[in-house]
Order: structure tokens, then sequence, then C-alpha cells
């Protein structure tokens, strides 16, 4: 006997974007994460430095696990997060 497929449930364009940006975040996030530059940021989703990072329409969205995983990786160097340090 056939499975009976079950009606797929309204969901509204808010809560599409609200569930997205709850893993990826904008490259004016990322960039102030990262204490990057913008323009840096950008370049970096051109060059696939950020993992999954997509474009849609004329923005990216990056997924937050490849900046957390960009912070861990690129510890201690200059113009990065270091680990547990005060800023002034």
């Amino acid at each position: 006997m056939a499975k009976k497929l079950s009606q797929p449930q309204a969901v509204s364009l808010q809560d599409l974007v609200d569930n997205l940006l709850k893993h990826c975040a904008l490259p004016s996030e990322c960039a102030e994460i990262l204490e990057m530059k913008l323009d840096d940021v950008r370049n970096y989703c051109r060059r696939g430095r950020f993992e999954g990072a997509i474009r849609f329409g004329n923005e990216w969205l990056i997924p937050r696990e490849a900046i957390r995983q960009y912070a861990e990786k690129s510890r201690g160097k200059p113009g990065r997060p270091k680990s547990d340090e005060k800023q002034e």
C-alpha cells in the first residue's frame, strides 16, 4: 500500500528569511565578526575562502560555520581575531 504524502505547510517569506539568517550571515556582519574590511570579505567570498558561501542576487550569504572555521584558522594573525583578548 502506498504511503500517503502529507500536505506541505504554508511558510511565510519572513519565516524563511529568519531561518536562513540563523545559519548564514551577510558580508557586513561577517566583516564585523572577523574585524575585516567589507571589500575583503566580498573578495574572500568570490575566491571561495568561505566554504559554502553563495551569491543570492547581488549579495553574499556566508554560512556561520564557515565564519567560525575561518576565525579558528586565522587566530593570532594580524587583522584577525585573537583568542580571548580584550579590545581597548
